[in-house]
């Protein structure tokens, strides 16, 4: 029954569905790649007064598991008798040409991953003039309503939420900062305050 569900399906409607999905999220990732590291460069021009750090493990992982299946798909494009090549051919009826527009685009998609979670991973932040870059956020001094300084563990958490730490919107991961940079963030913090948002 599933295969003759299957099998009405007509075998060019998934390639055009890949198509569109994979230039969709390829686009999407490639766009915020890119403004991540046009902010970088921004960071990069700036004085950084502190430097600013966190925990990477998440986006490691998620590259490593995105690298594995770009090479098993890359691996299923060139093997003719590959288990994604079968399924396609014997499910949905489908040449082997289509299978490789399906599989090309999905390849495409997943290495627009990559390169987005790579950027992520490479990416830095601090604390400059006129505001504080995160890895993925740059918050101007009137965007932060709030922070936490955890001196013991050396932590710094943002909050561009106006109601401050009610809700985690707007909220920044823990940031690490150098234990001798402490008492220079504190003045910091402290003399930006004035800029601050009240509402």
């Amino acid at each position: 029954m599933a295969r003759f569900v299957f099998c009405a399906v007509p075998s060019i409607l998934l390639p055009l569905i890949m198509i569109a999905v994979g230039c969709g999220v390829g686009a999407a990732c490639i766009v915020y790649s890119v403004k991540l590291i046009k902010r970088q460069i921004k960071l990069s021009n700036s004085i950084t007064l502190v430097e600013l750090k966190s925990a990477k493990i998440h986006y490691w992982i998620f590259a490593l598991v995105t690298a594995f299946f770009f090479v098993y798909v890359v691996f299923q494009m060139i093997d003719a008798n590959g288990p994604e090549v079968i399924l396609l051919r014997d499910y949905f009826a489908m040449p082997r040409w289509q299978a490789l527009i399906m599989l090309a685009f999905l390849a495409f998609m997943l290495l627009c991953a990559l390169f987005l979670f790579a950027t992520l991973i490479k990416c830095r932040g601090g604390v400059v003039d006129k505001g504080v870059y995160t890895a993925v956020r740059y918050l101007e001094w009137y965007h932060v309503h709030d922070y936490i300084i955890d001196e013991e563990k050396c932590v710094v958490i943002l909050t561009a939420d106006k109601h401050t730490f009610k809700s985690l919107k707007g909220t920044t991961p823990p940031l690490k900062v150098a234990k001798n940079d402490i008492p220079k963030l504190k003045f910091i913090l402290n003399k930006n305050k004035n800029k601050f948002s009240s509402f």
